[in-house]
């Protein structure tokens, strides 16, 4: 009866070792999984591997700080802070890693120039989070329109990483936000020529090709995300897209409600739904999803383009066709303006106030919020006190019923204070 004993418990003793082993190794190549999404900037993916290797009782500490960079490059900034808290409770306040992380936070919330000075000081000596503090700067610059210190940034990265993807990624990010999407496309596919991986670089290149109309190089970017990735987004949508400019609507039909059913706020299904049924003539379903888009998105120029054909083909509703038809064609005037702004004169003068105020005006017409209150932000950080911007700003806050803000923007008029500061701090 002792041996039966002796066996038995040697028994249970070797599943538990060996369940406990089973659980090491599952958390521990979720854990590596989601180290090597991070390096394709693979966000999402790589949030979801790591919070898998959290239910392990076997994983690393690191876990926190490696959460917390996913969530801030994936712009999902409380739940990074939360993990940095977290990470403080395992490392301590003190904790170099963590703190960098809380500093790039920072830059990327509007502090860059009060963390500057601290960031340029570990890439001259070569910390070994490089690549992350250039990536964060030039972020943050793009976030201010200030497109000239971005590229101080990617020069000096360029001359530490010469074949870096991540160079080429930020650096096509950048020349799509000066609206010169050829030399972004380029970027990205050089991105992808050093990294095939690289997730973001490929859904960028992707965009861009179909906005260029160039459907062989969307033929030759889209394998590779159908091998990987089939059901993402992204995915879907490229492929309902190409159905439906090759005429096959109902394999592209069938790919929309796949997308609807993962995501149903998905403005480009939306858009593309709408196109879907002007294409099949269904005029009137055609207007409910084309409306859907305008009222959660206003300004898209193809979506006016669209509702001015289908209001056309219905009998009385002459008045609703021409006012989506001249829409569209204010909106093509607006965004020429706005691209000659953005891509020439406004890269040649980053700081002329007047230009800055012309594209404050025409992004505000277009119904472009987040480009009007960016490029605002950089003219009120010149001209604390400018009418133009200042005005802007409070009728766009009176649509938004903030009668602070509205108020606050008023009160600034004319103010003076600090600009010379300011423009100096602009200028180093």
């Amino acid at each position: 009866m002792k041996r039966k004993g002796f066996y038995l418990t040697t028994a249970i003793l070797l599943f538990i070792a060996g369940l406990a082993g089973a659980i090491y190794f599952w958390g521990e190549n979720q854990f590596q999984l989601g180290e090597e999404a991070m390096r394709h900037y693979q966000f999402e993916e790589a949030i979801v591997y790591f919070k898998k290797a959290q239910r392990s009782p076997f994983t690393p500490a690191d876990i926190h700080r490696k959460l917390a960079r996913a969530y801030r490059m994936n712009g999902q900034i409380p739940e990074a802070k939360e993990e940095i808290e977290k990470g403080k409770k395992v490392f301590g306040p003190a904790d170099e890693k963590l703190q960098l992380e809380s500093i790039l936070i920072r830059a990327i919330q509007g502090e860059l120039n009060d963390v500057l000075a601290g960031l340029w000081t570990c890439i001259h000596h070569n910390d070994p989070e490089t690549v992350p503090i250039f990536d964060t700067m030039v972020d943050a610059y793009i976030q201010m329109k200030d497109f000239n210190h971005a590229f101080l940034v990617l020069e000096t990265w360029k001359a530490r990483a010469p074949n870096s993807p991540y160079y080429f990624f930020r650096e096509g990010v950048v020349f799509e936000n000066m609206q010169q999407s050829i030399q972004a496309l380029n970027d990205f596919e050089e991105a992808l020529t050093l990294d095939p991986d690289f997730l973001p670089a490929r859904t960028e290149a992707i965009q861009i090709a179909f906005e260029q109309k160039k459907i062989e190089t969307v033929k030759k970017l889209i394998p590779y995300l159908e091998t990987n990735f089939a059901n993402r987004k992204e995915t879907i949508f490229a492929q309902a897209k190409i159905y439906l400019m090759e005429g096959d609507e109902e394999k592209c039909r069938s790919k929309l409600k796949m997308l609807e059913n993962i995501d149903a706020d998905y403005i480009p299904m939306i858009i593309l739904r709408g196109e879907l049924e002007y294409s099949s003539s269904n005029f009137s379903e055609a207007i409910r999803w084309l409306t859907l888009s305008n009222e959660k998105i206003p300004g898209i120029i193809h979506t006016h383009y669209l509702l001015g054909l289908c209001y056309r083909e219905i009998p009385g509703e002459e008045k609703k066709a021409d006012y989506h038809t001249n829409r569209y064609e204010e909106l093509k005037k607006l965004y020429y303006r706005i691209g000659d702004l953005v891509a020439h004169q406004l890269s040649r003068n980053p700081n002329n106030i007047e230009l800055i105020e012309q594209a404050v005006t025409d992004y505000f017409a277009a119904e472009q919020y987040d480009d009007a209150l960016a490029w605002g932000s950089r003219g009120l950080l010149l001209d604390p006190g400018n009418r133009t911007i200042r005005k802007a700003f409070a009728n766009y806050y009176h649509q938004k019923n903030d009668p602070i803000l509205e108020k606050y923007h008023i009160d600034q008029i004319d103010n003076k204070r600090s600009q010379k500061s300011i423009k100096d701090n602009l200028n180093k």
